[in-house]
């Protein structure tokens, strides 16, 4: 291929990924305040908190899962500084954390000779939410984007080892320890299977050495050295994510995780569970826009893993063999350790346990198509570009069917506590955290686990609900069911907002509250 056409080429990828981006980033401008969820709003009050206190981690808050060491947050952060309205900095986090992924995948891909213009037409895809739950855990909600960076990193730096500069061992052991130290995810999404597709791959390559001296000889062992040392850097950071820093923060650990039955059901569950990822929808007419891309949801997987092992047959790099790998291991260890683990094998968020390799077998797919060389060069990326075309067919369903593009009340249930002088109160969780979210930070809120003993939650809070009450007046957001139940609070006589989502109450104190509720604490 010529120069000329090797710019023209890239320059249309690049045209094509501003668009896909463009769309994706311009669709949450409009009707992203509209689609908030609690899980999402939650990482904006963490973001918030440590503002507050000037840091990057807190004792006053409970986590989740992850000590979040290395997330979205640090993103978050910087925007909520810049910016006072959340939704602009909710959009501009997003778009920010989307080219930080599309950046380490260019990364990975120029590690392994993989063109820029298969690269950005792969991101251009990958770029575009398919489905609610690729939307929420990917692209709008973020909550693996760094993940999959991270991973995308780690792997690029490791293709870069035979250089043997001192750069690529120090950026592992970094990333490495510092994805370890935010808890067990990284070890599932890239150390686990990296150190299987390392097994694999040095054991084929080393099958003619003689000796140690010839194995260390090989052009491989500075990649395969490079992989042990991810991995351990990966272990160092979980052993003191698990041993010291669990006595300092307050988060979840994994040591009570227990292997379940194992059923016949559980595998096809998985891949079920995959292809509603990318986009399946049940019940969808076959001849329709739903059922062809529901058609193509099923056909991507299959295609990727024969791309992959048509891959694996060609002649590859050590690099290019260790990537392929990777991903076969990757999804394969994911499925096997969900379906061992988690009760429902259905579950769609299982998948994020893979998402790394489950991107990187699309990556596959356009990587494969690369290999095949056409004079032509617009004949050889006819492929890929439809593969983007079904993408955005994917894209516009989700947009159609999934995207909430109308006020959803928080807006107004928000604007009515705020003109009653109040900013404090109390709501249950799938509630709290957007209402403080849509306010812009202005209205705090303290979760409730149930209204039924009015306990606060110890999940996705902060630590001073526990030491401290709300002041002035306060509010109190309850279901339709609550006000049927007769639930202490819950009145005509302090009621200033009802509808079939929320009744909200309004008291001119704590103690009111209080008193109504016949709370002893």
């Amino acid at each position: 291929m010529s120069s000329v056409s090797r710019r023209i080429s890239f320059l249309l990828a690049l045209v094509v990924f501003l668009l896909c981006f463009g769309l994706t980033i311009g669709t949450f401008a409009i009707y992203g305040q509209y689609n908030l969820d609690s899980d999402m709003s939650s990482d904006f009050v963490l973001a918030q908190l440590l503002n507050e206190e000037g840091s990057i981690l807190t004792t006053h808050y409970y986590y989740s899962g992850d000590l979040n060491i290395l997330s979205p947050i640090l993103v978050y952060q910087a925007a909520l500084k810049i910016f006072s309205s959340w939704h602009v900095a909710r959009t501009v986090s997003i778009a920010v954390l989307l080219l930080i992924m599309t950046a380490s995948l260019f990364f990975l891909g120029r590690s392994v000779g993989i063109s820029g213009t298969t690269t950005l037409l792969c991101a251009a895809a990958l770029v575009l939410p398919i489905s609610k739950y690729h939307a929420f855990t990917l692209i709008y909600g973020s909550f693996y984007t760094v993940w999959v960076a991270l991973t995308f990193f780690e792997l690029g730096l490791i293709f870069r080892m035979r250089k043997k500069r001192p750069l690529e061992p120090i950026l592992l052991i970094v990333f490495g320890v510092l994805g370890g130290l935010s808890g067990v995810r990284m070890l599932m999404v890239c150390g686990a299977p990296l150190l299987l597709a390392c097994v694999i791959c040095f054991f084929s390559e080393v099958r003619t050495a003689k000796n140690l001296r010839e194995i260390t000889a090989l052009p491989a062992f500075p990649v395969f050295a490079g992989s042990l040392l991810c991995v351990a850097s990966n272990l160092i950071g979980y052993v003191i994510n698990d041993k010291i820093l669990s006595n300092i923060f307050h988060f979840m650990e994994f040591d009570d995780m227990v292997l379940r039955p194992l059923a016949a059901n559980r595998l096809p569950d998985q891949i079920i569970a995959v292809m509603r990822f990318l986009g399946y929808r049940e019940e969808s007419i076959l001849v329709s826009t739903e059922g062809i891309f529901s058609l193509f949801t099923v056909a991507l997987p299959v295609l990727g893993v024969t791309c992959l092992i048509l891959l694996l047959k060609m002649d590859l790099t050590s690099e290019q063999r260790l990537l392929a790998s990777f991903v076969l291991t990757g999804v394969t260890t994911g499925m096997v350790i969900n379906f061992s683990v988690i009760l429902d094998a259905q579950d769609i968020f299982s998948i994020s346990y893979f998402m790394p390799a489950l991107l990187l077998l699309i990556y596959a797919v356009f990587w494969f198509l690369e290999r095949f060389q056409d004079r032509y060069v617009i004949l050889r990326m006819l492929p890929m570009l439809l593969g983007v075309g079904l993408f955005l067919l994917g894209f516009s369903i989700y947009k159609d069917q999934e995207v909430n593009t109308y006020d959803d009340e928080m807006t107004i249930i928000a604007d009515t506590i705020l003109a009653e002088d109040c900013n404090e109160g109390y709501a249950t969780y799938w509630l709290a955290n957007v209402l403080t979210e849509i306010s812009d930070g202005k209205i705090d809120v303290y979760t409730v686990d149930d209204w039924e003993t009015g306990q606060l939650d110890t999940w996705l809070q902060r630590e001073d609900h526990f030491t401290s009450e709300p002041k002035g007046r306060v509010f109190a957001i309850f279901s339709q069911e609550d006000y049927d139940n007769g639930i202490p609070g819950c009145d005509t006589d302090h009621l200033i907002y009802s509808s079939e989502k929320a009744y909200v109450c309004l008291y001119e104190n704590v103690q009111e509250f209080h008193e109504l509720r016949g709370d002893t604490y």
